[in-house]
């Protein structure tokens, strides 16, 4: 999925990403103290050791406002209700194009394309 990623924010142009192999790797690399900042976050839904529910709760809890689009090909309604109820921005549907993806990045960031 890591590289599905980067190749659809390739196509639009997003280059400067990071990288995190589950929910314990991203809290750790948001929390290590260095500068980095992201834009946004996109993260799955389900990721190993920690999913996105989860990841989503802890970085809210760090009071940390930064948006979170969530992927999934999850259908389940109440998964995804309380996805956004811990604090996920907005779910988005596995597959994505580029073009979509991008127009979700801007949105999130309020930037207008």
């Amino acid at each position: 999925m890591h590289s599905i990623l980067r190749q659809l924010l390739n196509e639009v142009g997003i280059r400067d990403v990071q990288d995190a192999y589950n929910g314990y790797e991203a809290i750790e690399a948001l929390s290590n103290g260095e500068n980095y900042r992201p834009d946004v976050i996109i993260c799955d839904l389900h990721m190993e050791k920690m999913d996105g529910m989860e990841f989503a709760n802890q970085l809210r809890r760090r009071k940390d406002m930064t948006p979170i689009l969530m992927l999934t090909g999850e259908t389940n309604d109440l998964v995804l209700d309380v996805s956004l109820q811990v604090g996920v921005n907005k779910i988005l549907k596995k597959p994505i194009s580029a073009k979509a993806l991008y127009a979700e990045i801007c949105e999130a960031v309020g930037f207008e394309p």
